[in-house]
């Protein structure tokens, strides 16, 4: 049943691609709609095995979920995957999370290994993670870093992820160089602008040094 919608698809862009015009509305229609049908099938086939796998009543999951399983799952419903981690060995949950960091980054334009770096440093990726000032998750969020970036929910790793690389990207396209996105990430970019560059603060300065390390290892 999945053919056919395909092979209208390759007809379509075939004869877009020669310049036609002669190809009826509602055959255009038409495959837009199967191509639509195909991708909500299928992201309802992923939500619900999903769903399966978090309900199990097991310590372990019987159905092994991939970071695209979680990422499908998230993009449906981002409320959804807040507990999956919890079933999880230590080596198990930090697998996923690197893979779902590298996804995410890829997705949003930002260097993978830079992304890496961070969540290694903020909290080696543990979703748990909290510090004295406040910050919560995998990148360390604050509160109102959060806010702003459009984060609901700290505590929602994958959310957590996605919240720090689009803030990694936005202090990226406004300082360029990256030992000042980097100070800028760990000691604000209030800080940057007041000392025009990397804030002489021994935290900050080692901060920087020790991201650059890691993501020479990644």
């Amino acid at each position: 049943m999945r053919v056919l919608p395909v092979i209208l698809l390759g007809m379509l862009l075939f004869a877009t691609s020669l310049g036609s015009s002669h190809i009826p509305e509602e055959v255009v229609i038409m495959a837009k709609a199967k191509q639509l049908d195909n991708i909500l099938d299928l992201e309802r086939e992923n939500h619900q095995a999903f769903k399966t796998a978090i309900m199990l009543d097991n310590r372990r999951y019987e159905i092994s979920l991939t970071a695209d399983d979680i990422l499908d799952a998230y993009f449906y419903d981002k409320r959804s995957v807040k507990n999956v981690f919890k079933k999880l060995s230590t080596p198990e949950r930090t697998k996923l999370l690197k893979q779902i960091i590298i996804d995410l980054a890829e997705l949003h334009g930002l260097d993978p290994k830079l992304a890496l770096a961070v969540a290694k440093k903020e909290s080696h990726f543990n979703p748990n993670a909290k510090s004295h000032a406040g910050a919560v998750g995998v990148m360390q969020l604050m509160g109102p870093t959060a806010v702003v970036l459009g984060v609901s929910d700290r505590y929602n790793p994958v959310e957590n992820i996605e919240g720090g690389i689009l803030y990694l990207k936005y202090l990226k396209e406004k300082y360029k160089k990256i030992k000042l996105v980097l100070a800028a990430y760990n000691a604000g970019p209030g800080a940057v602008e007041k000392y025009k560059g990397v804030p002489p603060y021994k935290e900050t300065i080692n901060y920087v040094k020790k991201v650059l390390a890691y993501q020479r290892e990644f």
